[in-house]
Order: C-alpha cells, then sequence, then structure tokens
C-alpha cells in the first residue's frame, strides 16, 4: 500500500482522516476527492474512504433542495449499476451496495441540512416520544 503524496497547498491526508473519523459530515466531497487521489486506483484505502466520499457527494447535492435530494435518490443507484456494468469506470473496488447505502444516507442528511434550514423541525421536537408501550419491552412500571 502506498502512503499519502503531500499537497502543500491543502490540509495534510492524516488530518482530513482524523476529521473524517471524529464526525463524517464535517469533510466535504471535495477534500475526499483529494485524498482519494493522494491514492493509486484499487488501494486498501480507495475501499475505506468511497463510501464517505459517495455520501458526501450526496449530501451537499441534496442540502440545496428536494430537486437535489429526488436525483440522488436515483443517481446513487444507477450510478452503481453503471459500473458494475463496466459503463463507468471506479477505483476503489468496495462492495456496490455499501456505496449505494452511503450515498442514500448522505442524500437524506442533505435534505434534513435543507429542512432545518428552512426552519423546519422533526416531528418530534414538540413532543417527545415517551416510553415504550409494555407490549414491546415487556416491562411494566
Amino acid at each position: 500500500m502506498a502512503g499519502p503524496k503531500t499537497d502543500p497547498f491543502s490540509t495534510n491526508a492524516a488530518q482530513v482522516i482524523a476529521r473524517l473519523l471524529q464526525n463524517p459530515q464535517a469533510v466535504s466531497n471535495v477534500q475526499l476527492q483529494w485524498l482519494r487521489n493522494q491514492y493509486p486506483a484499487n488501494d486498501y484505502m480507495q475501499g475505506i474512504l468511497a463510501p464517505y466520499e459517495h455520501q458526501a457527494f450526496a449530501r451537499e447535492a441534496a442540502s440545496e433542495g428536494p430537486g437535489g435530494a429526488a436525483a440522488m435518490t436515483v443517481a446513487v443507484p444507477a450510478y452503481a449499476v453503471a459500473k458494475g456494468l463496466g459503463i463507468v469506470g471506479g477505483r476503489s473496488g468496495s462492495d456496490a451496495l455499501t456505496q449505494i447505502l452511503a450515498g442514500l444516507q448522505g442524500a437524506g442528511q442533505g435534505f434534513t441540512q435543507w429542512l432545518q434550514s428552512k426552519g423546519a423541525r422533526p416531528m418530534w421536537a414538540d413532543n417527545p416520544p415517551q416510553q415504550p408501550p409494555t407490549w414491546i419491552t415487556g416491562v411494566r412500571g
């Protein structure tokens, strides 16, 4: 496995990875693309970073509004199918389902960010969930 190259004009790879591990939503798609470009295709790190990059791309697109969110729910699986058929090249060799799930998670995160920017609140904000019913927990009282 080749180590990351250094880029004198950007944060170093170790700092981006540390931020990614602390809070994946704090790392942008551009930062993840830069980080992935530090490793050769099919390198072990490509498979680790690819789902995070897919998540960030979809999150940023979906945060533009409902159109971006809707587009991502179609584009994410379509892109995985295109890669699987060899129509589009891939460099990670990682599991397509993992990348699809990460992309859809990112679309949900982005749409949630957009809703919150418009003043929307979660449906449970005014009425927080109560204790689960006893028929679920089996615990009474």
